[in-house]
């Protein structure tokens, strides 16, 4: 498509080579070998997904032609397969052919060669290939500096918005995850552009990183974990951590010698027959391990089986199971299940809060041992009669005779990022300074590795995040840079200073905000009104969406004045909550409002990349907002605020009867369940639930987690009070709710 050069360079002796690309100006230089050889003659597949180059890694005088991916993560996969020379690949325009230079002639003179090619087969070669981290070039400080954008202009442009949109959205950051690499080149640009603009560090701090951690999964303890199946007879079998099974990431650090009962698919959904499941129906856990399969009934008709699906999430399962009494759960892909025999990687979901049992994946071997040692048939059998729902084959049932010896221990992980936070300061000395606050958030998904919530799409890729949220944060970065000027011309229209988040792991759940706000720099009382900018990239027949014009009664005439001249359709929600970074700062009594441009196709995919972005209505939104921002930061009257009673906000959570209006902090490690804040005039608000306050019992069922809380919910009734205890500053507090049904 004629935007990048691809090339081969040489180390400083000369004896080895490696594949490098980079855009055509110079910058996004990416390195795509490794191979401590000469490796040169790079061709592009006509697809752009991946590059055929030369290399004699086999031998100084063998070369054989090589396929790399073009973001450089997967070892190389070798195409051919003779002594002497196999190179100077090139591809047909239509990709569906292989020409290259070989040896592989009677008088080994050399002679060009054609043949068909399998785009399919090449992808999926790539794709099994083992995962590679490639040595950055040391490049010199003249290099450096055409990698670096130029300072930002004053003035708001399109022409701006996109060359900052495709550094920061290129593969160079990749994908810019929450505490990465990528994210902290995010940062340091940020940081060089406000640094130049004149901005300072907020409150007391002397940097512009405000520092934030969160749960990064766990550490298997390998030496601590062991697991033994013992028979009728006492015969005692021990199986392997890592081979036979493996802790989870929410298990709770333990030792258990118990009793195995099997739980069947470990379900338990409410309804009549044929409609709800429970897998534990006449079954004794108490204080026992239960053996599970990993999913839903296979062979159920599709509307069954998505309903069931929304009760086999993992940490769901555990906790279902320490409801019935057990001790300790072991989940196994069963024979005819999607990852079947697979161990469950540990740290599949890292953000999960920890359960109150054991909790482990298992294999085949170490399933069909269990049932062998109470005389059951193979877990293929049961799964079998399972997946068809036989009436006659039973949901569980108990394992006699059988024992079991578990130490699970792992070690939680914890990562750091920050925040990026600069000021604005007023225009005009003042004892008692206010602030408006802007903000978006810079973090997206990285590789995607699947280890995370939300999961996205196509895990291994590099999801660069152009509209989420690169978009907001070059917003940011303009506006910044237009104010700094506007401030600069007229000190006395500034009677505010304004105060300009770049927020880090959002997409974990609102992390950096949610940190912000528990301890801000400065105090939120000097603080009168709150912008976010997420996803407003992609406008389409020219609808702005703003959210939480309820949370101040000035939003909707000044953002209809300024509209007159920016001229969008917009579409006006009350709604402050909202699953972005102005739920962390509406609740601190702050009003606040997000500005949005709708979902579409790309969201959270690789495809979210800087081509497909509408840069014209950016600019225009831009200036919108520069328009708003000065209102704020001039001297209008202090906006007023004003807590917004519910609305059905359509969350997933909405398809629950039972309505209590709490705001669980979904970021919280914290044993219980955590609240952010409270809906006014909700249940939890006239039950006298506080923020900050922990539920630690709902009702008959004791809270560890978001997940207990969640089913808890499914028992309760509506209109009926029940007890809630909670937790505030260290001491019980005996409350009763009333629930509602939602609206």
């Amino acid at each position: 498509d004629g935007k990048r050069i691809i090339w081969r360079h040489f180390s400083e002796k000369g004896d080895t080579a490696d594949i490098y690309t980079m855009k055509i100006d110079g910058t996004d230089i990416k390195r795509l070998t490794d191979f401590k050889a000469m490796s040169w003659a790079p061709y592009y597949h006509p697809s752009g997904e991946y590059v055929a180059f030369a290399s004699n890694k086999l031998g100084f005088e063998n070369f054989e032609v090589y396929l790399v991916d073009t973001a450089g993560t997967r070892e190389p996969v070798r195409v051919t397969s003779t002594d002497g020379f196999d190179g100077l690949p090139v591809f047909s325009p239509d990709g569906n052919q292989l020409m290259w230079t070989s040896t592989r002639t009677e008088n080994e003179k050399s002679q060009l060669f054609i043949g068909k090619w399998n785009h399919k087969v090449a992808l999926s070669a790539l794709g099994r290939s083992k995962k590679i981290q490639v040595t950055p070039l040391d490049l010199p400080e003249e290099q450096l500096q055409v990698a670096t954008k130029g300072k930002l202009q004053p003035a708001i442009t399109e022409s701006d918005m996109r060359a900052q949109v495709e550094y920061l959205a290129s593969d160079e950051l990749e994908g810019r995850m929450t505490a990465s690499p990528g994210i902290k080149k995010a940062a340091d640009y940020i940081i060089d552009e406000v640094k130049a603009l004149g901005f300072t560090p907020a409150g007391k701090s002397k940097s512009y990183l405000n520092p934030m951690s969160f749960k990064f999964g766990v550490d298997v303890l390998e030496e601590k974990n062991e697991l033994v199946v013992v028979d009728k007879e006492g015969k005692e079998t021990r199986f392997e951590v890592g081979k036979d099974f493996s802790p989870l990431s929410f298990t709770v650090n333990k030792k258990i010698e118990s009793e195995v009962v099997f739980g069947g698919y470990g379900l338990a959904v409410a309804g009549k027959p044929g409609v709800g499941y429970d897998s534990y129906a006449g079954l004794n856990c108490t204080n026992k391990v239960v053996l599970v399969l990993r999913y839903v009934p296979e062979e159920v008709e599709q509307e069954r089986r998505q309903k069931l699906m929304r009760s086999a999430a993992l940490q769901y399962k555990a906790t279902v199971a320490g409801r019935q009494g057990a001790k300790g759960i072991i989940i196994v892909g069963g024979p005819n299940s999607q990852n079947s025999d697979k161990l469950i990687p540990v740290n599949l979901d890292r953000s999960a809060a920890s359960s109150s049992v054991v909790a482990l994946s298992g294999n085949h071997k170490l399933a069909n041992a269990i049932f062998a040692a109470a005389g059951k048939e193979s877990i293929k059998k049961v799964q079998d009669g399972l997946d068809k729902e036989n009436p006659h084959v039973p949901y569980g049932f108990a394992l006699p005779g059988v024992k079991i010896k578990i130490s699970a221990a792992v070690k939680k992980v914890e990562r750091n990022d920050n925040n990026v936070i600069a000021v604005l300061p007023p225009g005009v000395d003042t004892d008692n300074p206010e602030y408006v606050m802007i903000g978006a958030h810079y973090d997206h998904l990285g590789y995607n590795d699947g280890s995370l919530q939300p999961k996205g799409g196509n895990p291994g890729s590099i999801h660069n995040g152009a509209d989420d949220n690169t978009s907001g944060t070059v917003t940011l970065l303009e506006l910044a840079a237009y104010l700094a000027q506007e401030r600069k011309k007229n000190p006395e229209k500034f009677k505010r200073g304004i105060i300009f988040c770049w927020w880090t792991g959002e997409e974990l759940g609102l992390l950096g905000s949610a940190q912000y706000a528990k301890n801000p720099p400065i105090p939120f009382k000097q603080v009168t009104s709150y912008i976010n900018l997420d996803m407003v990239g992609r406008m389409k027949n020219n609808e702005l969406i703003m959210q939480g014009m309820g949370s101040s009664s000035v939003w909707k005439k000044m953002v209809e004045k300024r509209n007159v001249a920016a001229g969008f359709s917009l579409k006006l929600q009350d709604d402050p909550y909202q699953p972005t970074d102005i739920t962390s700062i509406y609740p601190k009594g702050v009003p606040s409002i997000c500005l949005f441009t709708g979902l579409h196709k790309d969201y959270h995919k690789p495809t979210d990349d800087p081509d497909t972005l509408n840069y014209e209505d950016m600019e225009r939104l831009a200036k919108f907002t520069a328009q708003l921002l000065m209102d704020l930061a001039g001297d209008m009257k202090r906006p007023d605020y004003i807590k917004v009673e519910r609305g059905n906000r359509g969350q997933s959570r909405a398809g629950l009867k039972a309505y209590t209006g709490v705001i669980p902090d979904y970021a919280s490690d914290e044993k219980g369940l955590l609240i952010n804040d409270v809906r006014p005039g909700g249940p939890a608000d006239k039950a006298g639930i506080k923020s900050q306050d922990v539920i630690i019992q709902f009702g008959a069922v004791k809270i560890s987690n978001i997940y207990d809380y969640t089913e808890a919910l499914n028992g309760i009734k509506i209109g009926k009070p029940l007890k809630v205890i909670v937790m505030r500053k260290g001491k019980k507090v005996n409350l009763t709710i009333t629930p509602e049904a939602r609206k």
